[in-house]
C-alpha cells in the first residue's frame, strides 16, 4: 500500500462531458494524481487495470447513471473512498446513495476546489486508518490463531510428558511395594534395575522438557561450533550404555563413520543422540544390534543409527514413515516427547530428523546441510 503521506493520491473523475473533464484535471492535477473517463464503462476498465484511491463521478451518465457505477465500485473496489458530482441538487438520489454505503460525500456543480480538495484529502486520511485497521485487526486474528494453537501443542505435550512420567512412577511405586516382601538376592536386583531405568526416564524427561521450552524462547539462537559427529556418537553410547548393556544389545560402528564435522551446538546435539537411543530400547523391542554410521550425500551428511527389531505399536512406526514422506499432519499424536525434542532441535540447527523402516533395519537419520 502507497503512503498517502508520502505520495499524491490517485483520484479517478467519471464524466461524460469533455469540458468537465478537463476543467477537474486543470483545477486538481497540482494536488493528485488523475485520471480521467468518459463513461462509466470506461471508469470500471481503469479500476480494474490501475490503482485508484478516490473516484468522483457524476451522477447524469447516459448508458449507467453515477448511482449505478457507486453500486459496483462499493461491492468490487470497496477501499476506493467514493464521492458523487451532480449539476443540480437530487437529494433523492444522494440519499439513496448515502443509506446504501456508496459515498463518502458529494459535491454540486458549480463546484469550489478548495472545498473539493480538502474533501478528497480527509477521504485518504479514512481510508489510510480505515487499511490500517483492517490489517492490524488480521494481524491480531493471525497471533490469535498461533497462540490457540500454541495452547493446543502446549496440551498434548503437557499430557505427552504426564503419560511417559506416569509409567516410571508407577513401575517405582510397584518395585518398592516388592522390595517390602522380598528378599531374594537375584529378585532384588532386577527390582533394583527397574527403580535405576525409571528413574533415570524421569530425569530424561525432565531434561527434554527444560530444552524444550528453552528451544522455544523467543529469538533462541543455538551455539554453534564444529562438532565431531564420531566423538558424539561415541559419548553417546558412553552415556547411555547401561540402559543397552542391560537390554544385551551389540552397538557396532560401521566403516563410514569417520571424523567429519558440522556446525552445532554440542549438548543439544548429545542430547538429540542419547534420547534416540532412550526411544529405540524403550519402544522397540527383540534389539539384537544398533549399528551407527555417516552417509554422505546430495550436499547433506546423515548420522544413522540402524535398528533391528520391531515396534511396540505398529502405529509408532507408521507416524514415523511420514517424516520422510512430508506428512506429518495428524500423525503428532503418535510421535513421543523423545521425538519432538529431536525434531526441534534439528530445526533449529537447518536439519532434519527422518526415519525408514527398511527390512533389514530401521533407520533413523540427523541430516545436516554442508555449508
Amino acid at each position: 500500500m502507497k503512503d498517502p503521506g508520502k505520495t499524491k493520491s490517485i483520484v479517478l473523475y467519471v464524466d461524460d462531458i469533455q469540458a468537465n473533464l478537463v476543467l477537474f484535471e486543470a483545477s486538481f492535477s497540482d494536488f493528485f494524481e488523475v485520471k480521467l473517463a468518459e463513461s462509466a464503462k470506461k471508469a470500471l476498465e481503469i479500476l480494474e487495470a490501475e490503482e485508484v484511491h478516490v473516484l468522483v463521478s457524476d451522477q447524469n451518465m447516459p448508458g449507467m447513471t453515477g448511482n449505478e457505477l457507486l453500486q459496483i465500485v462499493t461491492r468490487d473496489y470497496p477501499d476506493v473512498m467514493r464521492f458523487m458530482i451532480t449539476a443540480y441538487t437530487d437529494y433523492d438520489t444522494v440519499v439513496d446513495a448515502i443509506n446504501k454505503g456508496n459515498l463518502y460525500g458529494y459535491f454540486n456543480k458549480p463546484y469550489n476546489v478548495e472545498e473539493v480538495k480538502h474533501a478528497i484529502e480527509r477521504s485518504m486520511e479514512v481510508r489510510h486508518l480505515r487499511i490500517r485497521n483492517r490489517e492490524m485487526i488480521e494481524k491480531l486474528a493471525r497471533a490469535n490463531e498461533l497462540l490457540v494453537g500454541l495452547d493446543r501443542s502446549k496440551t498434548k505435550f503437557l499430557g505427552s510428558i504426564t503419560d511417559e512420567i506416569r509409567t516410571p512412577i508407577n513401575k517405582i511405586m510397584t518395585a518398592v511395594h516388592m522390595i517390602k516382601d522380598k528378599i531374594d538376592s537375584k529378585e532384588l536386583s532386577e527390582l533394583l534395575y527397574m527403580l535405576d531405568v525409571s528413574v533415570g526416564r524421569l530425569e530424561n524427561f525432565s531434561e527434554v522438557a527444560r530444552q524444550l521450552v528453552r528451544l522455544n524462547d523467543a529469538g533462541f539462537e543455538p551455539e554453534k561450533a564444529p562438532v565431531s559427529l564420531r566423538e558424539l556418537l561415541e559419548v553417546s553410547i558412553i552415556e547411555t550404555g547401561s540402559l543397552i548393556n542391560q537390554e544385551e544389545v551389540s552397538v557396532e560402528f560401521s566403516d563410514s563413520v569417520s571424523d567429519q564435522e558440522v556446525e552445532g551446538e554440542y549438548d543439544l546435539l548429545l542430547l538429540t543422540l542419547t534420547s534416540l537411543m532412550g526411544y529405540i530400547v524403550g519402544h522397540i523391542h527383540s534389539i539384537s544390534r544398533i549399528n551407527l554410521g555417516l552417509n554422505e550425500e546430495n550436499g547433506k551428511i546423515s548420522l544413522e543409527v540402524n535398528v533391528d527389531g520391531e515396534f511396540n505399536r505398529e502405529s509408532e512406526k507408521d507416524a514415523l514413515m511420514k517424516l520422510r514422506d512430508g506428512e506429518v499432519a495428524g500423525a503428532e499424536d503418535e510421535f513421543s516427547i523423545e521425538i519432538v525434542l529431536m525434531r526441534e532441535i534439528m530445526r533449529i540447527h537447518g536439519g532434519d530428523f527422518n526415519f525408514s523402516g527398511k527390512p533389514e533395519a530401521n533407520v533413523f537419520a540427523m541430516q545436516f546441510s554442508r555449508n
